[in-house]
Formats: structure tokens, C-alpha cells, sequence
């Protein structure tokens, strides 16, 4: 088993609620990044940053919970896992641009990870993101001469009985 700490910010309101109950309610989106399930961050600044940057919550908590799992899909350390998602990508990447839903695709990895777990289905998925802040990186000519990636590592959790312990990490407003 690897356990791990994870961070997941939200609306101060519903904390109360997770806490109570030690239940989160899962992202079932078809085009989830990281698959069907609960997400949390591997650092609480990027929780935060989900809360007040990404969702403008006046009033919010980070809860921290703890995560334990037995198959993780490691998409940030593990270069197997990276080659098997790369090829799985590969296979995707001239795919349907439409979901079940009828709605179009916002990002073909959800469907090279959806097809990548149905093989062996892990309790924890990670995975590392950059596109969702404004880096000072960004221009070509830097990323030539700095080109260490500053990313921002999310875990799905796919298996609810990986976490345990959750409680209020901080309030805000």
C-alpha cells in the first residue's frame, strides 16, 4: 500500500458537509482529465489557487485527507506508467472528437486514460498540469534557455475507500 496527503479545496459550505459524512461526491464528467472521481492536489497552495483563482470563492476550506492505495498509476514519477500512457495516447490522438454526450471533446487524455485503466483499474491516479496558470515561463525564448516545468500535481482517486481521516485544513471568509 502508498499513501499519500492530499489537499482539495471547496466551498466552505460543503466542507462541512465532506467532513461530517467522510464522503466526497466524485467528478463523473466523460472528459475529466484524470478519469471519474474524487481530486485532490498534492500541494495546498494549489488548492487554494482552485479555490480563489479557478472558482472566485469569497468563503472556502481546504480539507486534508488521507489517501491509501494499492494500484496508483503514477503519471508524474513513474517512467513505465508514462510510456504506457504515451502509448495509449497514441492510439487516441486521431479519435472521435465528440463524447457519448454528443458535446465536443476537450482534451483526449481523459479518453487514453479512460482506456489505459480499464486494463488493470488502480485506486489513485496522478498526474502533473501546467495549463491552467499563467506561468512566467510562457514565452518561447524562455523556455529555450529555463526549461524546468513548474507543474501542478492532481490525484484522482478512482477507489472512495483510499481515503480516510479528512478534516478542515483551513477556513477562509
Amino acid at each position: 500500500m502508498t499513501a499519500y496527503v492530499g489537499y482539495h479545496g471547496t466551498d466552505k459550505n460543503a466542507a462541512k458537509i465532506i467532513v461530517d459524512s467522510q464522503k466526497f461526491r466524485p467528478s463523473r464528467e466523460d472528459d475529466e482529465w484524470l478519469g471519474k472521481g474524487v481530486y485532490f492536489y498534492w500541494d495546498i497552495d494549489d488548492a487554494r489557487w482552485w479555490c480563489t483563482d479557478y472558482k472566485k470563492l469569497d468563503a472556502y476550506a481546504v480539507l486534508q485527507s488521507s489517501l491509501t492505495a494499492g494500484v496508483v498509476v503514477d503519471l508524474v514519477h513513474s517512467r513505465t506508467d508514462q510510456e504506457n500512457f504515451r502509448m495509449f495516447c497514441d492510439k487516441v490522438k486521431n479519435k472521435c472528437e465528440r463524447l457519448p454526450n454528443g458535446k465536443k471533446r476537450r482534451n483526449f487524455m481523459s479518453l487514453a486514460i479512460e482506456l489505459m485503466i480499464r486494463l488493470k483499474p488502480p485506486d489513485i491516479i496522478i498526474g502533473a498540469f501546467d495549463e491552467n496558470r499563467k506561468f512566467w515561463y510562457k514565452a518561447k525564448d524562455l523556455k529555450d534557455k529555463f526549461p524546468v516545468v513548474i507543474s501542478q500535481i492532481q490525484i484522482c482517486v478512482l477507489n472512495a475507500d483510499c481515503i480516510s481521516n479528512t478534516y478542515i485544513y483551513e477556513e477562509v471568509g
